[in-house]
């Protein structure tokens, strides 16, 4: 997968996480703002400087009561997954068959919300419960699964459902050590 990919689908999600969640958030929070400045005759007098009508009007004043503020208590968008690369880009490596491997293993994995305490430790207990080749050394593969913090294995875990391997610390050979092992 070209490496320009990745970056570019991620830069998108976050256009479109502003588009359809921030950005009404934001113009509903903008026009509670100027109702409350006019004052009494508020709604009409912001509905016709809008061009809309009051229904509309009252409909962005309920949005922006009920919702939870977007400047209060809100990460920028994308930070999540920025937190996941960085974490990823620091697993020790394992060679491109390996993660290919693991990859495989992933997608056919039914997660919930067991998963969040010991990803790590599950995802190892996965790796031999599949019986993989011995080439793939899975022994290692297990080992570095159990390595990892909770949210390393996350990482690991959503790039491989992904499809984004690239991102992923490679070594040349499977038995291959750093000294991050």
């Amino acid at each position: 997968m070209a490496a320009w990919r990745a970056p570019l689908r991620q830069a998108l999600a976050e256009i479109d996480h502003e588009r359809a969640e921030t950005l009404p958030l934001r113009r509903a929070e903008a026009v509670e703002r100027a109702v409350a400045m006019a004052g009494r005759g508020g709604r009409a007098a912001v509905a016709e400087f809008l061009g809309v009508g009051v229904n509309t009007i009252d409909k962005m004043l309920h949005l922006a009561r009920t919702s939870p503020a977007v400047t209060v208590r809100s990460l920028p968008p994308g930070t999540f997954r920025r937190l996941l690369a960085v974490e990823a880009s620091e697993v020790a490596p394992l060679a491109r068959s390996q993660w290919e491997a693991l990859a495989w293993l992933i997608r056919g994995i039914a997660f919930d919300e067991t998963w969040i305490n010991e990803p790590g430790v599950l995802l190892a207990d996965e790796i031999g419960d599949a019986e993989l080749d011995a080439g793939f050394d899975p022994a290692r593969i297990a080992a570095a699964c159990r390595s990892w913090s909770r949210v390393q294995a996350l990482a690991v875990i959503d790039c491989c459902l992904r499809s984004d391997l690239g991102t992923l610390p490679t070594s040349t050979e499977p038995g291959a050590t750093d000294d991050n092992d």
